[in-house]
């Protein structure tokens, strides 16, 4: 942050008592670009500045970082700084205004995280995980279903649920008629209804609660 080390600092305090006290004299000069200008502004207030800041924040680090951000500012601003007739209130107002934006940052943070975490318990702990794996064993016993097939019936079964094909696309794949597609495709159901009959009750509730 400081453009000299101290022992040039103090040359330059010597040199110009003016140069060093005067705000604004320090002011016009670093509106310039005057290097020793904004090292005589930035050690005459950073202190002042840290210790206002600590009145908001709880650690003194933050309390720094805040007045490093704040003199960054006025030195990359220096062009196009406003008319300033009392520095050192100009910097502690924007103290204070940057200190209520962290502060305010770090809550709406808080309550953030807070809320995603309050979305994913009922997830992770409640009754969709109860979905997640009812629906993952109704997946297993569809699956068991369907490696008990007859092979005519799979042939079928596969072409119209897993391909998307229409009865009349699977009857010339196979080389049958389209009303052979459509007893095969009944035998496939009844053999599912028959392995699923015991679930039959509880995966109708269950569809029936993924709709809710």
């Amino acid at each position: 942050m400081l453009f000299y080390g101290k022992n040039e600092f103090d040359g330059i305090i010597m040199r110009d008592e003016k140069y060093a006290h005067n705000d604004k004299y320090l002011l016009s000069a670093l509106c310039k670009g005057d290097r020793e200008a904004f090292d005589c502004i930035f050690r005459k207030y950073y202190v002042d500045v840290v210790m206002f800041c600590g009145r908001f924040m709880n650690r003194i680090e933050d309390s720094e970082d805040i007045a490093q951000s704040i003199f960054l500012h006025i030195w990359d601003m220096r062009e196009v700084l406003p008319v300033i007739t009392n520095f050192k209130s100009y910097l502690l107002k924007s103290a204070q205004n940057m200190c209520i934006n962290e502060l305010h940052r770090r809550e709406k943070e808080r309550r953030y995280s807070s809320e995603q975490l309050v979305r994913i318990q009922p997830y992770v702990l409640g009754e969709d995980i109860n979905k997640m794996l009812f629906y993952s064993e109704l997946k297993k016993l569809i699956a068991s279903a369907e490696a008990s097939l007859d092979k005519k019936e799979w042939d079928v079964w596969r072409l119209s649920r897993h391909e998307g094909l229409k009865y009349s696309e699977i009857a010339a794949i196979l080389g049958i008629s389209v009303r052979a597609v459509e007893d095969r495709m009944q035998r496939a159901k009844r053999h599912f209804l028959k392995i699923l009959d015991q679930y039959w009750a509880i995966a109708t509730l269950f569809l029936t609660f993924l709709q809710t």
